[in-house]
């Protein structure tokens, strides 16, 4: 029998199923597209080509040279970046790029088979070294391996190198002695690990260790350690403790100063740090400041001597961990 309310009920149903249907998806869109929005590089960010090309040139590499596996944009943290990875061979490099700026903020790379690929040496880039005193040890590394790119052909000399680092310290070729200047890959990028040392006194020998980027010229670590060598003729006398009296407060200066002088070093404010650690400490008899704060991914580590101000040592590195 023709029922009009059964039919009125069942349309009422089909009507209400699929209005949520409809709904449902339209939520589903609107999702997706919210989610989008953080993948869309800002109106003023470099092109994802030109952070490859950012990528391509840090590592000492050309576009030929290499297999590209990924370049895309995404916000970390709210930073816009781009992350880039590629192959040569066997080895793997991996790069995020500020997509603003076109800042490396970090790179790594890795060999399939845990060893780095490394470019024949060519004449032109043979490493040279000053004289060494005859105490001191010269080590020169010439790697062999499958040919260089064209960029590596192009690389600056060892003896620029070593310019480079001399003068970043300031001093000059006659005030130091130096010990090692070999060419290897840092963290895939092409360098020369470069050691040297500047004798103050009888007593006390400043060791400098840098590692400088074989096509560019940057400075891509450096690390300064002063070493105090006991004087024979001096009466011996224990180390001082933590405990002791000498360190008193009058008789050294304030973790802020300390603070202040390392972040001066380094170039930044108090502002664009974040601090980590100020601890005070012995150091081989000496009371010292260990300073530690970071920028961004770049960690910086310093020992700052707790009377005198001066720095002993400091390290600086990139850690995305």
């Amino acid at each position: 029998m023709f029922n009009p309310i059964h039919i009125k009920n069942r349309f009422t149903t089909k009507t209400w199923t699929l209005l949520i249907a409809v709904l449902l998806v339209a939520l589903m869109v609107l999702t997706a597209v919210a989610c989008d929005i953080d993948e869309i590089p800002p109106k003023d960010a470099i092109s994802a080509d030109a952070a490859k090309q950012i990528a391509l040139e840090h590592a000492g590499l050309t576009a030929a040279d290499v297999v590209m596996d990924r370049a895309d944009y995404d916000l970390d943290d709210g930073v816009p970046e781009y992350e880039i990875e590629f192959r040569q061979g066997r080895v793997e490099y991996d790069y995020v790029i500020h997509a603003l700026t076109g800042e490396v903020l970090f790179y790594e790379s890795e060999g399939s088979n845990g060893a780095m690929t490394r470019p024949a040496q060519d004449p032109a880039a043979t490493p040279i070294s000053a004289e060494p005193a005859s105490d001191s040890v010269q080590e020169i590394s010439t790697p062999t391996a499958a040919a260089p790119s064209a960029d590596l052909q192009q690389r600056i000399t060892a003896a620029q190198a070593e310019q480079i680092a001399q003068k970043d310290a300031g001093l000059a070729a006659t005030e130091v002695t130096l010990q090692r200047t070999e060419f290897d890959y840092d963290d895939g990028a092409p360098a020369y690990e470069i050691e040297f040392y500047q004798q103050r006194s009888d007593t006390e020998r400043v060791e400098y260790d840098y590692t400088i980027h074989a096509v560019t010229g940057a400075i891509l670590a450096r690390e300064v350690d002063v070493d105090r060598i006991p004087d024979a003729s001096a009466p011996s006398t224990p180390a001082p403790v933590p405990d002791a009296p000498d360190a008193a407060a009058q008789d050294r200066i304030s973790s802020t100063d300390a603070e202040q002088i390392a972040r001066s070093h380094a170039g930044v404010t108090a502002a664009d740090v974040i601090m980590q650690r100020t601890e005070l400490d012995y150091d081989d008899g000496l009371l010292v400041y260990e300073v530690e704060f970071r920028q961004g991914y770049t960690e910086y580590d310093y020992t700052i001597h707790a009377r005198t101000g001066e720095i002993l040592s400091y390290h600086k590195e990139q850690d995305r961990d």
